[in-house]
């Protein structure tokens, strides 16, 4: 079996070479590791290499097919080799596959059996759910998507900067940092499950609920987004219906009630640094 934890000290101190596999030396025992509930690969990876004591995820990716060092790319990149990967996670393909984001048409990406629009998947920026953090401790895939400003777990309003930090602006969580777990921060390395966020109100999630049942990350779980609507709209495409929601979000303008909300200014921070795929805003 592929080994993560067996890897760090040897890989790091010799190059690739033409004359021999470098992959061949993770196969050994290793660390038992599994998949969380709608969790990400590039937060699983992250994880197991935790687990294993391997410094990166790096590390190992470079080995199955990942080309550069500061693009955490495994979800998105169809040369990863999927079989060498699961292999040295210790899970099956078809796991891997399930968390990968292949390209469609237009730049556009499948997400868990749905699309969603180019643009739409965060690869660099590391969000995350404070509360989400502190009680289960591990990265949501739902995180990834731009358009979606809170943890539909949890309703935090998703963070991506570490407020106990001194440099400015805050540091960014990312993906590349050497030996940084998910749940803490890059630059201070202080817990992000200790940071603080707000919330969406009670008042609103009964209408943002239809958009959390429709990033879940099976079909069965999204099909209880129907127990939501009405009956009328019970042979409705879960597709159509995420189609829809996104695309009256781009021409919805805020009330000045909402403008004013923490929810809303947090929303409107996320799109500031840079996110410009169109923020459901809450």
């Amino acid at each position: 079996m592929l080994a993560l934890a067996d890897i760090s000290q040897e890989l790091l101190r010799r190059e690739r070479s033409t004359d021999e596999a470098p992959r061949r030396l993770l196969y050994r025992d290793r660390v038992s590791f599994s998949f969380r509930d709608g969790e990400s690969l590039r937060g699983g990876m992250a994880r197991a290499c935790e687990l294993a004591g391997a410094p990166n995820s790096w590390t190992v990716l470079r080995e199955v097919g990942l080309k550069h060092r500061n693009r955490v790319l495994v979800s998105e990149d169809p040369d990863i080799d999927i079989g060498a990967l699961a292999e040295a996670l210790g899970v099956t393909r078809e796991e891997v596959a399930a968390r990968q984001y292949p390209e469609k048409e237009n730049g556009a990406r499948e997400y868990f059996g749905m699309i969603v629009s180019a643009g739409s998947i965060e690869s660099r920026a590391r969000r995350y759910s404070p509360t989400f953090l502190r009680d289960r401790g591990y990265h949501l895939a739902a995180w990834e998507l731009k358009f979606l400003p809170f943890c539909p777990v949890t309703w935090d309003m998703l963070l991506q900067h570490c407020d106990a930090c001194r440099s400015q602006p805050p540091q960014a969580q990312g993906w590349v940092r050497t030996l940084t777990p998910v749940d803490r921060c890059d630059e201070c390395g202080r817990r992000l499950a200790d940071r603080s966020t707000s919330n969406v109100s009670e008042g609103l999630r009964p209408a943002l609920e239809i958009i959390s049942c429709l990033v879940r990350c099976t079909e069965k779980k999204r099909a209880s987004v129907f127990d939501l609507l009405p009956s009328d709209l019970g042979r409705a495409d879960p597709q159509a219906l995420l189609d829809v929601i996104l695309g009256l979000a781009k021409h919805m303008k805020p009330s000045p009630t909402e403008e004013d909300s923490d929810e809303f200014r947090h929303a409107g921070r996320y799109r500031q640094h840079g996110h410009q795929s169109k923020a459901i805003s809450p």
